[in-house]
């Protein structure tokens, strides 16, 4: 048994609640099929600070294909280092001093995985640009605090990191949803169904929590992708450079796995699968290059800040 997850307290619950059962096997089994996936295959993975760009947008979550469908253009595609924001980050930005760029960034596992000293300068807009009701950074606040910083930082490279399109979904069909998933705390405490959660509508689906179907989640997902390419496209409008739009990792959006037949939701860590590690790489068209110097970091950042609200919110606990 893994201590703190599978306990009698936790058999008992699956016995009165099947599909406990049925979620576990929906969220392991993916896991195993990538530790086969990654023994017979090799993917060369990105290094986004060694590639040539200005700008860098940073999509979370988002996947090749849907974001190919929504933008109806010719992109290439990278392979990420991460199943999840941390791995990304952790491989791409922890491996040396980047004084030379300034992180705009609404993701909050930044401060508890990027050190102070790291970067020129961190822009948190995990602190100031959080929307309590949506429970996430709106895009256009990334956007405007980027069109800012260019102009504050205009011989840096630039990183903007934007939440969407993962969830929390913010258009209309995504505030339709009833955007629940598993409790906060371990898995131990409480069911997939208690009513102390988190709003995770991939963790539903997996768990077979509720009505809501596949298609109108991928729906919901879709969404919110388009109002940050809408974002985007306002910020590429307004700041110079090279840009190129990527993404940190993909997400499972309940396609079938294999050697084990079971659907996938969502991005665990470790899940290194083609709908998770496989991103977009969109270079941008240009007129000028930004010119680009390094000098000491600006700030340091406290580090012992707490942002589990925020992460709950984005389904991590």
């Amino acid at each position: 048994m893994i201590p703190g997850r599978y306990n009698l307290n936790t058999f008992k619950q699956a016995l009165s609640n099947p599909s406990m059962f049925f979620g576990e096997y929906s969220r392991l089994a993916p896991l195993f099929n990538a530790k086969i996936h990654n023994a017979i295959r090799s993917r060369p993975r990105i290094d986004v600070i060694q590639e040539d760009w200005d700008v860098l947008y940073i999509l979370d979550g988002c996947r090749f294909d849907v974001y190919r469908d929504e933008t109806d253009r010719c992109v290439e595609s990278r392979y990420s280092p991460g199943a999840e924001s941390r791995e990304f980050m952790e491989s791409c930005f922890c491996n040396g001093t980047l004084h030379d760029t300034v992180y705009v960034t609404a993701n909050p596992h930044t401060p508890s995985t990027i050190g102070d000293g790291v970067f020129h300068d961190i822009v948190p807009l995990y602190e100031t640009g959080w929307d309590e009701e949506l429970e996430t950074v709106p895009p256009e606040v990334v956007t405007e605090t980027l069109i800012s910083a260019s102009e504050d930082y205009p011989r840096k490279r630039l990183i903007a990191h934007y939440m969407q399109p993962h969830f929390p979904f913010i258009g209309p069909q995504g505030r339709s949803l009833d955007q629940v998933g598993l409790p906060k705390g371990s898995f131990a405490e409480s069911s997939p169904d208690s009513d102390q959660t988190v709003r995770n509508v991939w963790r539903n689906l997996q768990y077979g929590i509720g009505d809501v179907s596949r298609e109108i989640v991928i729906e919901a997902y879709r969404e919110n992708l388009q109002l940050a390419i809408k974002s985007v496209d306002r910020a590429l409008s307004k700041v110079s450079g090279k840009a190129v739009i990527t993404a940190d990792h993909g997400n499972l959006i309940g396609e079938w796995t294999w050697p084990i037949p079971a659907r996938g939701y969502g991005h665990d860590k470790g899940a290194h699968l083609d709908g998770v590690l496989k991103i977009p790489w969109d270079v941008r068209d240009f007129e000028s290059r930004r010119e680009i110097r390094s000098d000491p970091p600006q700030s340091s950042r406290s580090t012992d800040r707490e942002y589990q609200d925020q992460l709950s919110a984005l389904g991590y606990v």
